[in-house]
């Protein structure tokens, strides 16, 4: 392809994306129903969900990690963590938190204790947990 056919192509791709200002004639609706199941977060990251359908989430800005349940108010299930924002649970139920701010991943035992489970790792962010339990 010939350095002008390039160049054409490249002008009409940008002229194709739309700019960050550009809003649609129509506002958007949502296809189906909106459920708000908590306020009032700072900095929402992390979300994982339990056996139970209890909701997990990682506000990074708070350092916190909430519970959500349904008729059940907000429960603080971890606090003081250093920028959490992945979450996932073990194949034993367990929560793991990985903390950015502190490269590392911890995991929620029963009792609220926290455990290490990896260290000195460079802003881990995402989790996921294989069915073999890696």
């Amino acid at each position: 392809m010939s350095r002008l056919a390039r160049l054409v192509s490249l002008l009409f791709t940008a002229a194709l994306i739309p700019s960050a200002s550009y809003a649609p004639a129509q506002p958007i609706t949502a296809l189906a129903s909106v459920e708000i199941l908590a306020a009032g977060f700072g900095s929402l990251w992390g979300v994982a969900v339990d056996a139970a359908g209890n909701v997990y989430v990682a506000d990074r800005d708070a350092g916190t990690v909430a519970r959500l349940a349904p008729d059940q108010p907000r429960v603080r299930v971890a606090a003081g963590l250093q920028r959490p924002i992945g979450l996932a649970f073990d194949l034993d139920g367990r929560l793991l938190i990985a903390e950015e701010r502190a490269g590392r991943v911890v995991r929620v035992e029963a009792d609220g204790r926290r455990t290490p489970v990896m260290s000195d790792m460079k802003h881990p962010r995402w989790l996921a947990v294989s069915g073999t339990g890696r």
